[in-house]
């Protein structure tokens, strides 16, 4: 007896209904980490978000063994503005002594990372505008050759 050829669709759509199970089943996992240790994260870490205003977000996950917090600045006076420093001054601290700081002013903000064995730490930074003590300077001009590309088929 011949075997059936299987049907591609059908085939496509069970690998998707395995593939939404499993990720169900990973997010559930991570949630019920996340509810186990919810006090003892917020024992260590709630100081690090003592001064939070409106214009900050923060976003709590787990990825493998890590908590990963990703704060978003907005409005900042400076750099070295008092809310910003109080979270660096704190996570060194808490979470570790180095700092990295990525400038990314063609997008107007800065980054900081601080990392642990246990916690990740990033900061996305944006200062006002209208800065009085933080301005965006040209400091050159990059010019770039791009290869570009076309199929020729015979």
């Amino acid at each position: 007896m011949k075997a059936r050829k299987a049907n591609p669709l059908i085939t496509a759509i069970n690998e998707q209904i395995k593939t939404y199970k499993r990720d169900a089943n990973t997010f559930h996992q991570k949630a019920t980490q996340l509810t186990k240790d919810r006090m003892l994260i917020r024992a260590l870490y709630a100081p690090l978000f003592a001064n939070f205003t409106s214009n900050d977000q923060l976003y709590v996950s787990i990825f493998g063994d890590r908590i990963h917090f990703n704060v978003y600045m907005r409005d900042l006076d400076s750099f070295k503005d008092e809310r910003l420093l109080s979270i660096l001054n704190t996570a060194m601290e808490t979470i570790s002594d180095s700092v990295r700081e990525q400038d990314y002013a063609l997008y107007d903000h800065k980054e900081y990372y601080i990392k642990s064995d246990d916690v990740n730490l990033c900061i996305t930074a944006y200062v006002k505008e209208d800065s009085p003590t933080c301005k965006k300077i040209m400091t050159g001009m990059e010019v770039k050759e791009v290869p570009t590309y076309k199929f020729v088929c015979e």
